[in-house]
């Protein structure tokens, strides 16, 4: 059943600006609020920002870094920087005490991509080609590889309850899902693993999400089909929600905390939200944008009231691109954007915390 809404009443707030600065002192608390990096036009400086979920200007906490993934329940950042040398350097950031730790820099024996923080605060995972290292932000302060058949460009992921990582590995023309877990990195310790046979890197979005009951989600498109794979830890087992409909597609599907929403981007370049809770799967579009723009890195608040997207111009030479934040409303069966506004451009990445 298809449900689609043409929204022509969002509400845009279309102002040509970079993100406004304000420093301010602020009550320390990681949650509620959209994190995100920025770089002010007319120079190369990125900086880290966040805003309130329930509107306020963008606070900037971190000088000349950038941020891929969001902070730890307790309020760590983890972070890459440049030093005078051009080397990437890697800390974390404490958002109660607003002090950086230095961890890591990049060196001829590995490289520092993509890092990420567990929810506990505890590990960090960054990629190194086809490596994956996780640090151990514990008393320990030690370094464990996981792998060397790390898929190129592939995302990686905690779980919300910080139990297990899970990662793509590049075999052939075999993708293989691996979840491991977290809590003991001394040895690699497989908990799950799944193979998608003749599917080749860009057959498979290795978007990874997590619901709050450690189920795992990720999509495939080939040929004319369209799936979502779930992975239930608890059961071991996996399922797919497979659909053969040339109007949908699965891109960048990212699962709401409580498991019963999917946003994710279809082949029109629009914003879509699907039902998942009592398996009627109906579909809401939620954007309404037209085919020369490309959405990306959607990210959920905890009570599914706002979804943050990136929307980037194919036509535009700027490879960075422009966070907005939806209002989402939920009223007599039907899902819709209350309101669309724009929080920054020149975004790299954005997550809700």
């Amino acid at each position: 059943m298809f449900i689609i809404l043409l929204n022509i009443f969002f509400i845009f707030w279309l102002i040509s600006c970079d993100t406004c600065e304000i420093n301010s002192p602020d009550s320390g608390i990681a949650s509620e609020r959209l994190y995100f990096t920025s770089i002010i036009s007319n120079t190369n400086n990125p900086n880290i920002y966040y805003v309130k979920l329930n509107n306020g200007e963008p606070i900037k906490i971190i000088q000349n870094s950038i941020l891929y993934s969001k902070p730890s329940e307790n309020g760590i950042i983890c972070y890459i920087s440049k030093n005078k040398d051009g080397l990437k350097e890697l800390y974390t950031f404490n958002i109660n005490n607003k002090r950086s730790t230095f961890i890591t820099k990049e060196s001829p024996i590995y490289d520092i991509n993509n890092p990420i923080i567990s929810n506990d605060g505890l590990k960090i995972a960054f990629s190194s080609e086809n490596k994956l290292i996780v640090y151990n932000n514990d008393n320990s302060n030690s370094f464990n590889l996981i792998t060397n058949n790390l898929a190129i460009n592939s995302e990686y992921l905690f779980s919300l309850d910080s139990k297990y990582l899970a990662l793509f590995e590049e075999e052939k023309n075999n993708i293989n899902l691996k979840i491991i877990d977290a809590n003991n990195l001394n040895q690699v310790i497989i908990v799950f693993s799944k193979s998608e046979s003749n599917i080749n890197k860009n057959q498979i979005n290795d978007i990874i999400s997590w619901d709050n009951k450690n189920n795992l989600f990720y999509s495939i498109n080939k040929n004319d089909t369209s799936k979502i794979v779930i992975i239930n830890l608890s059961t071991k087992n996996s399922e797919e929600i497979k659909l053969i409909n040339p109007n949908i597609n699965f891109y960048n599907a990212e699962i709401s905390y409580d498991g019963n929403y999917l946003a994710f981007i279809n082949k029109d370049d629009n914003l879509w939200i699907m039902t998942l809770a009592s398996k009627d799967f109906r579909f809401f579009k939620i954007t309404n944008y037209a085919f020369e723009q490309e959405l990306s890195n959607i990210s959920w608040s905890k009570n599914n009231q706002y979804v943050s997207f990136l929307l980037k111009n194919k036509l535009s030479e700027n490879s960075f691109k422009i966070l907005f934040k939806a209002d989402i409303n939920y009223i007599n069966n039907l899902i819709q954007a209350k309101s669309i506004d724009l929080i920054s451009n020149n975004v790299f990445k954005g997550f809700i915390n």
